[in-house]
């Protein structure tokens, strides 16, 4: 069921970067858009990495 909702997302992600594309006409304000979300999946899954445990030296 989650891979399905992602799913969902993805092609939900891809009408809404064409219709972004209509309203502006060009490409890049959709590539950065993309670019926002990823660096906000990156910092959203560096802290929920889990804790390391600790060595012995």
């Amino acid at each position: 069921m989650a891979m399905g909702f992602g799913y969902m997302i993805a092609a939900v992600g891809l009408f809404l970067i064409g219709g972004l594309r209509d309203v502006t006409g060009e490409y890049a304000p959709a590539f950065a858009a993309l670019c926002a979300v990823s660096l906000l999946l990156v910092a959203t899954a560096t802290s929920l990495a889990p804790a390391r445990a600790a060595t012995i030296e």
